[in-house]
């Protein structure tokens, strides 16, 4: 609620963003997947660096990610779905 002189306005929060933001959320909440069904482990360590997605960063362009937590240690990895 926003008070200007003699004007109120209302801000209401567009219907459709709410819509997006809480598709979102679900999102978020599905596991990633290998595309043999194994769940990707969030975040992973390759390269020395932390990763909180699939990448394509040493696949050839495709997307994967570690079925661990430190792909270094373990090598165990698979392409994302």
């Amino acid at each position: 609620l926003l008070i200007v002189g003699s004007s109120v306005l209302i801000a209401l929060e567009d219907p459709l963003e709410q819509t997006a933001t809480a598709q979102r959320a679900v999102l978020n909440l599905r596991p990633c997947l290998t595309t043999e069904g194994v769940a990707c482990v969030f975040p992973f360590v390759y390269d020395g660096k932390e990763y909180s997605e699939c990448i394509r960063k040493g696949n050839l362009g495709r997307l994967w990610c570690a079925t661990t937590s430190d792909y270094f240690e373990d090598r165990l990895w698979g392409s994302c779905d």
